[in-house]
């Protein structure tokens, strides 16, 4: 499959994008169709392209030697794409419900469409540096999002934000200037590509640069406070950044610094792999703690979130192939299941005006719960996010209240 090909994925929502921060749409439902439209016919060519018979990986671009964009497809990026092209034009539908009395809808479709042109940039690229290039882009796309309400809350979470991602880039851009530098080939290659020449210290200082670095976006201490404070977003915008986009692909960079760029070969057993699992096991361990404790939903969902993006790093810098399914397949089905939170949550809250864990006490005697579709993702819900203490009581009241009227979540029923 050529390279031109992939770029055509890339720059169709991106442009469906810009054009909808543009063109004024008289009314709502055109904008929905339009951007419904344009993720689906992103969606089946990135199926189409996965599908295929794979081709090398090519050059689209030199800067200078070592420096390349370039694209292609190999296992994890088709794996990491596909799951984004299937749950991206879904979780629009629930946005479509969601921000139907909102203002700035033009603004905000336009892009949360951009963003996911961003990440597939992510997903097919083949070298550091078309993956950085592409992760900035996703920064830039993301945070008028989170300033999407232009309140005080959001504003200030939008700045944190962009202090956080601004200093992730910057350790980030050393990690992959470095790599270039001593890297054997263009392109991703499993196991490490590293050149015989690489000077092992620095390699490994470069690889603790590049995890703090793509590791911002992936909430590991101490690079992960902006994460719950972003809570404060539109619950399609929080659904995007905790289950999909931007979290996952600070897992997958990871993924590729250490296997694809770096090589296992040179991290295992080294202290840079101890300091990244310190880091890792002190994350999951106290962010679960907090998430325990906080009765905001949100909040909560979020710091279970910062608690199993570690999980998945811990497997990831194991530097053993097991550890290395086990951290993608979590990725995957943690995915599945924090977007699903995200959108039950979300709904509720829309629907009742609610935000707190115990406000859910006050509607224990509403409707019955009406299908067993959403039964299991209320047990999801007490097993992610309640307390030892109160989580069944508070599972049982939201269970008893059923499914909202006005939002619904497409991926449950709810």
């Amino acid at each position: 499959m050529s390279a031109a090909y992939l770029l055509l994925s890339i720059l169709i929502p991106t442009a469906a994008g810009l054009i909808a921060l543009r063109l004024p749409f008289k009314r709502y439902r055109t904008l929905c169709v339009y951007m419904e439209t344009a993720a689906l016919i992103t969606s089946v060519f990135v199926w189409f392209f996965l599908l295929s018979p794979r081709g090398n990986a090519e050059i689209l671009y030199t800067f200078f030697p070592g420096f390349t964009i370039s694209l292609g497809i190999d296992g994890m990026g088709a794996l990491y794409a596909g799951l984004v092209s299937l749950m991206w034009p879904v979780v629009l539908l629930y946005a479509f419900a969601y921000m139907r009395n909102e203002e700035r809808q033009r603004s905000f479709f336009g892009f949360y469409i951009l963003t996911y042109g961003a990440t597939l940039g992510i997903c097919f690229s083949a070298n550091m540096l078309t993956l950085y290039c592409f992760f900035e882009m996703m920064s830039l796309a993301t945070l008028p999002l989170v300033a999407h309400e232009q309140d005080h809350e959001s504003l200030y979470a939008a700045r944190k934000y962009a202090a956080y991602v601004i200093g992730g880039a910057s350790l980030a851009f050393v990690s992959v200037v470095l790599t270039s530098i001593y890297g054997n080939s263009h392109f991703f290659v499993f196991g490490g590509n590293m050149s015989a020449e690489a000077p092992l210290n620095w390699m490994r200082l470069a690889y603790l640069f590049g995890f703090l670095g793509f590791g911002t976006k992936a909430a590991v201490f101490p690079l992960h406070r902006w994460l719950p404070t972003a809570s404060c977003a539109p619950t399609p915008v929080t659904g995007l950044l905790h289950a999909v986009a931007v979290v996952n692909t600070g897992v997958f960079a990871i993924i590729r610094l250490t296997w694809y760029e770096v090589g296992a070969g040179i991290l295992e057993g080294s202290w840079v792999q101890t300091v990244c699992l310190l880091l890792a096991t002190f994350t999951f361990l106290t962010s679960s703690s907090i998430a325990v404790q906080e009765r905001h939903m949100k909040r909560r969902l979020a710091y279970s979130t910062v608690s199993n993006l570690s999980y998945m790093l811990f497997g990831i810098l194991l530097m053993t192939p097991e550890g290395l399914l086990a951290g993608t397949a979590h990725m995957i089905f943690h995915s599945l299941t924090k977007i699903t939170l995200f959108l039950c949550i979300g709904s509720f809250m829309k629907d009742t005006g609610k935000a707190h864990a115990a406000d859910i006490f006050v509607l224990r005697t509403q409707r019955p719960l009406s299908d067993g579709r959403s039964a299991a993702v209320l047990f999801r819900i007490e097993v992610a996010s309640s307390s030892r203490r109160h989580g069944a009581r508070r599972c049982r009241s939201l269970y008893r209240y059923g499914r909202p009227d006005r939002i619904f979540c497409p991926l449950c029923g709810l």
